[in-house]
């Protein structure tokens, strides 16, 4: 293994059996570092190694947490289209609400359902005046319960009139 000196000089470094230097830095009178770069070299090699070693490691630490965000980020784009289809049925859901409720409240408002309502009141009053049940009737005595208690009478004064008070 050549020196420092020798190798800058881009010489041959020759040491001698049994010297501590080599020929070169003997006859320059400097110190040699010819069996200190091995050693260097040795150590050097073992912390590449190290090193390559925790590069390896943080390397796949690093692919293992990408691979876990990759994860974690299918699961938030499956989470985030699920809510948007939840809200967008809900949506949907709230407005065709609104729309049969409209719709309910129109018909109830229209001139057909409510003279229906009328006439199916009048049979209902005929067939309790032809059982006999008078005006103003006790309708708690017919157990129907406290809560239509005030039904009033069957026949409005307007009807009775019209009705020839029957």
């Amino acid at each position: 293994m050549p020196c420092t000196r020798c190798f800058r000089a881009k010489r041959t470094c020759r040491m001698a059996e049994g010297a501590k230097t080599c020929q070169g830095c003997k006859n320059l009178k400097r110190p040699c570092d010819g069996l200190v770069v091995a050693s260097s070299l040795k150590r050097l090699s073992d912390q590449r190694q190290e090193w390559e070693a925790k590069e390896e490691q943080a390397s796949d630490a690093l692919l293992g947490l990408h691979e876990k965000l990759a994860r974690v980020q299918a699961e938030v784009a499956e989470a985030a289209g699920r809510l948007s289809r939840i809200r967008a049925i809900r949506k949907k859901v709230k407005e065709r609400h609104v729309e049969t409720f409209s719709r309910g409240m129109q018909e109830l408002e229209e001139d057909d359902v409510l003279p229906a309502l009328d006439a199916h009141e009048s049979g209902v009053v005929g067939d309790l005046q032809f059982q006999g049940v008078e005006n103003n009737p006790d309708w708690a005595s017919f157990g129907i319960g406290e809560e239509f208690a005030d039904l009033g009478p069957l026949l409005g004064d307007s009807q009775l009139v019209s009705s020839g008070g029957s």
